[in-house]
């Protein structure tokens, strides 16, 4: 149903009679609330309706649970947020050491290399730091990188 209504106008009606239906369901919220964070993530990307609103309609739904099951809604998306978070700051610390090797090894601009590891992700970076030690010239990174950059766009086809 959320699926269903999600772009169109009746979306704020169909949302609060789809979480009503799952308090009814709902008999041991403890088990429940994997399912219920994945289904208010996604109610959550509409641009239209903010956190504030999805929790209010969860305060009415779930009555006395509401507030509950959103600081456990809340708990899941920080954790995936930090994780998130992590990752990407691997990667970006992993670019930059690439990225001074390179510029340093080659005698070459820093700001020349950054955007060309932009599509690498942290494990083609880290790899390409192995690689980097036995590479003589720029133009040796520069065909490893592409050869990676085609690679990773036929897996994403």
């Amino acid at each position: 149903m959320a699926l269903k209504h999600f772009f169109m106008n009746d979306f704020e009606t169909k949302v609060t009679e789809l979480l009503c239906l799952l308090a009814d369901l709902v008999e041991n919220i403890d088990s429940e609330i994997g399912f219920l964070a994945v289904l208010l993530r996604y109610l959550s990307a509409n641009k239209k309706y903010d956190k504030k609103w999805l929790q209010k309609k969860l305060k009415y739904a779930f009555k006395d649970k509401g507030g509950e099951i959103m600081t456990s809604i809340a708990d899941i998306w920080i954790e995936k947020g930090k994780k998130e978070g992590k990752r990407e700051g691997e990667r970006l610390a992993a670019k930059k050491l690439i990225a001074k090797q390179m510029a340093k090894k080659f005698n070459i601009n820093l700001k020349r290399i950054m955007p060309r590891l932009n599509p690498l992700r942290t494990n083609d970076i880290m790899e390409l730091g192995e690689y980097i030690l036995a590479m003589k010239t720029f133009d040796d990174a520069n065909r490893w990188i592409n050869a990676r950059k085609k690679q990773i766009k036929m897996m994403t086809q």
